[in-house]
C-alpha cells in the first residue's frame, strides 16, 4: 500500500521524498535491501536515509533496555547506511548531505538552508526560526502545545537565544562537514587553538579515508559521513 499511495503521488507532484529508515526491530541486511530497493524502483525525486535512535523516555527504548526487542547493532546500521549510498549512487542520486540524497535539481531547499546557515522563519507549534540581524544571530522555537501556541503571543517561545562567536564557528564547522559543499580550511585557521594542530588533524582523517582535501576544502568521504560529528568535534576541540 505505500509503494502504491507513494507511486502516486510522484505522478501527481513535481517532487516527492521518500524517508527510509534503517536499524529497527526485527531487521536485517536483507530486509533493508529489500526495502531500499523497492523504494528505488519508485525513482523519487528525493530520498532521506536515517539510522534508527533510540531515544530517551520512550517505549521502544524502554523495550531494548527490557530484552524485550533487539535492533541492529551499530555495525549493522553502518553496513546498511553504506548499502543505501552505494545503490543510491548507482540509481543516479546524489548523495549531497550525510542522510539525503536527490535527482539533479530536487534538493531540500528548506534544508539545504539550514545546513548553510541562511534565515528561515517556521510557524506552529514547535517549529524553528533563524535570522541574522546587524545585532547578530538569534534562532529561537515555538512552544510544542497547540494551546500554547494559540494563546499569549507573549508565552509562544519556548526558547530564544543570539549566539556568541564561538557557537557561530561551531555551527558553521558541524553543518558545512554535513553537506557535499565541503568546509573551507581557511575558516578553520581563524580558530588560534586550532591553527597549530590543523594539518595533523587533516591528515590524520585523510589517512583514515574519512576526508579528502580539495582546493582548500575538506569533503566528508562516504564513509567520514558516518563519523561527521566526530570530525567536525576534532574540529572543534582539538
Amino acid at each position: 500500500e505505500a509503494c502504491e499511495v507513494t507511486a502516486r503521488a510522484i505522478s501527481l507532484f513535481p517532487s516527492v521524498s521518500v524517508d527510509l529508515i534503517c536499524g529497527v526491530p526485527g531487521e536485517d541486511a536483507s530486509i533493508w535491501e529489500s526495502d531500499l530497493v523497492a523504494a528505488l524502483a519508485l525513482r523519487p525525486h528525493h530520498l532521506s536515509v536515517y539510522m534508527l535512535s533510540l531515544e530517551p523516555k520512550t517505549a521502544l527504548r524502554r523495550d531494548v533496555a527490557r530484552g524485550l526487542t533487539t535492533v541492529p547493532g551499530e555495525e549493522d546500521q553502518a553496513a546498511m547506511y553504506a548499502c543505501a549510498t552505494e545503490r543510491a549512487g548507482r540509481h543516479g542520486y546524489l548523495h549531497y548531505e550525510v542522510s539525503n540524497f536527490c535527482l539533479p535539481g530536487h534538493h531540500s531547499r528548506y534544508n539545504l538552508a539550514s545546513w548553510m546557515r541562511q534565515e528561515y522563519l517556521g510557524f506552529g507549534p514547535s517549529a524553528h526560526s533563524f535570522l541574522c540581524s546587524s545585532d547578530g544571530e538569534t534562532r529561537f522555537a515555538n512552544v510544542s502545545s497547540l494551546t500554547g501556541y494559540m494563546g499569549d503571543p507573549g508565552k509562544a517561545l519556548a526558547f530564544r537565544e543570539n549566539l556568541s562567536e564561538e557557537e557561530r564557528f561551531t555551527e558553521q564547522v558541524f553543518l558545512s562537514l554535513r553537506i557535499n559543499s565541503g568546509l573551507d580550511v581557511e575558516f578553520l585557521r581563524k580558530d588560534d587553538k586550532l591553527g597549530h594542530c590543523l594539518p595533523e588533524t587533516i591528515d590524520r582523517f585523510v589517512r583514515k579515508g574519512w576526508i579528502r582535501q580539495e582546493a582548500g576544502r575538506l569533503y566528508l568521504t562516504g564513509q567520514g559521513f558516518l563519523f561527521a560529528d566526530h570530525i567536525a568535534g576534532e574540529f572543534i576541540s582539538p
